[in-house]
């Protein structure tokens, strides 16, 4: 049969040993892993695009298919990495945090302390993380419990506060923290927005705060709490695109 090599024809059934060429309605391909796309790489040519890792989106280069980090557009929140604690001494943001992006945001989602009645707080590094900060801040957290007008201010110089005092007890911590000027080499700063809960009370914090002793790139970010591990929760960094 015409375009076939090495095949065999039995009981009506056709066998083929070796991969039928693409002129011949077939691929040319003869094995595949999870994830592979076929594409036509040139006319009357099929070819192979590789699986990428999670996170990557399909683009054209050349006129061809290929892997590209997600853009889109200016204001575009892009996921870079995710952890989870599980009785963590810290969580620590060291890759990924580069020029790419100068502001960031972090989402915390029911971020428990081992140790009652501490805060979290965010450390910047300009390192890679060897050393953090530990002076030169102006960061302050108003809360307002629910249920009254009550309001609480703490407020330190020492790290990035971004809770109020909260209970080692779910459902611990959740919010969004917005990073501005990190990698830049300007001042940075931040502001956001949490729900904690303290003493069966749920709270709402306002926090903000500065780093005003000189312009600096921030190069790695540790979340600790002022005292104990972080129990459980999760914590997630976003590029902020520019």
């Amino acid at each position: 049969m015409a375009g076939f090599n090495n095949d065999v024809i039995e009981g009506g059934s056709l066998s083929v040993t070796t991969p039928v060429s693409e002129a011949n309605g077939g691929s040319a391909q003869s094995t595949y892993t999870t994830g592979d796309i076929l594409y036509a790489s040139a006319a009357n040519t099929l070819s192979k695009l590789a699986v990428s890792t999670d996170g990557k989106v399909l683009t054209l280069a050349s006129g061809v298919p290929s892997w590209a980090t997600a853009s889109g557009g200016t204001g575009s929140y892009i996921l870079i990495q995710t952890q989870t604690a599980a009785s963590s001494a810290s969580l620590i943001f060291s890759s990924g945090i580069s020029s790419t992006y100068y502001n960031y945001m972090f989402l915390l989602s029911n971020v428990v302390p081992a140790t009652n009645a501490t805060n979290l707080l965010l450390d910047i590094s300009t390192d890679g993380g060897s050393t953090y900060l530990s002076t030169g801040f102006n960061s302050g957290d108003q809360t307002f419990p629910y249920s009254t007008a009550t309001q609480t201010n703490i407020n330190t110089t020492t790290h990035f506060l971004t809770t109020g005092t909260i209970d080692n007890t779910n459902p611990g911590c959740s919010g969004r923290i917005t990073l501005f000027n990190i990698t830049n080499g300007a001042y940075p700063c931040c502001s956001g927005h949490t729900q904690e809960y303290k003493s069966s009370v749920t709270q709402i914090g306002i926090i903000g705060g500065q780093y005003t002793t000189s312009a600096i790139t921030v190069n790695a970010m540790k979340w600790t709490f002022s005292s104990g591990n972080i129990s459980t929760g999760t914590i997630s960094l976003y590029g902020i695109s520019k």
